[in-house]
């Protein structure tokens, strides 16, 4: 089985949601293995291929990564839509379109099926996983605002108590309002309460959302090097420990924030709202 050499972390397996981290994703990978001297570069796309979703994806990949050659595999024409909306060629330009059909050796996998599939990879890719610390000042989150701010003073941090009626386990002054992590579930007027103090946004977590949560973890150069769970997160003394495959914290600049928990032994346990770090 091959090693893959690079990747990029979009924080969940399935595309909805992540459009924009798929497509530069994608782009960052082509480009890589352009610079690495690539002869040929294919890329497998996923199987969304119906419905709005699945048309902005595609067209936006064809847009973006120019490819000289496209090539459809579809048993019922379910990728018309997208072809159809291809530029006309004329005089050789665009891409060559090749509409081909599936094996009748082809099986097609069911949702179950899929989900044993996904449990099978991610156990075996964290089987020789280690446990890492990390101290928050040594890490940058990437798309979120935690640790992008000011940590709160005790008095305010008593004060979103108050309003919250759950305990402030991290709390942050931000550019965007201020950013909570609490234990237990948040009185929803109390967050209305300090968006009105903060004049601004307010974001609360609840701790529970980080525990298993899946994580990329990033070098110092911005490029992904692997996939990471969090496994314990210490407030009082700004560190996490992470499961990763990796020797050590040394090349680890940053995190990507995930949308889905996952065990140790490749056990999905459920995904979060795409609002969760928005």
């Amino acid at each position: 089985e091959a090693v893959p050499a690079a990747l990029h972390f979009i924080g969940a397996t399935s595309p909805v949601g992540h459009l924009l981290e798929i497509t530069a994703g994608a782009a960052r990978l082509v480009e890589r293995a352009h610079r690495k001297g690539a002869d040929l570069i294919i890329v497998n796309t996923s199987g969304l291929v119906t419905g709005g979703i699945a048309r902005a994806l595609k067209s936006a990949k064809i847009r973006l990564l120019s490819p000289s050659h496209i090539v459809s595999i579809s048993p019922a024409g379910e990728t018309a839509a997208i072809l159809a909306g291809l530029p006309k060629q004329s005089g050789g330009h665009g891409p060559v379109v090749h509409r081909l059909t599936p094996s009748r050796q082809a099986a097609g996998r069911g949702p179950e099926e899929r989900r044993q599939r996904r449990e099978s990879r991610f156990a075996a890719y964290f089987q020789r996983a280690t446990e890492i610390e990390m101290d928050f000042n040594d890490i940058a989150i990437q798309g979120v605002v935690w640790l992008s701010g000011e940590p709160l003073d005790g008095v305010a941090r008593s004060y979103a108590e108050e309003c919250l009626e759950a305990e402030v386990l991290w709390g942050e002054r931000t550019a965007e309002g201020a950013f909570f992590i609490v234990e237990g579930t948040p009185n929803p007027s109390g967050e209305e309460a300090l968006a009105e103090t903060f004049e601004r946004g307010v974001k609360v977590i609840e701790r529970w959302v980080l525990e298993n949560l899946l994580v990329g973890l990033i070098d110092h150069d911005g490029e992904d090097i692997a996939l990471g769970i969090i496994k314990a997160v210490d407030f009082k003394q700004r560190r996490m420990t992470i499961l990763a495959p990796l020797a050590g914290a040394e090349n680890v600049g940053g995190l990507r924030m995930g949308n889905m928990r996952l065990s140790p032994e490749g056990a999905e346990l459920g995904g979060l709202p795409l609002s969760t770090w928005r």
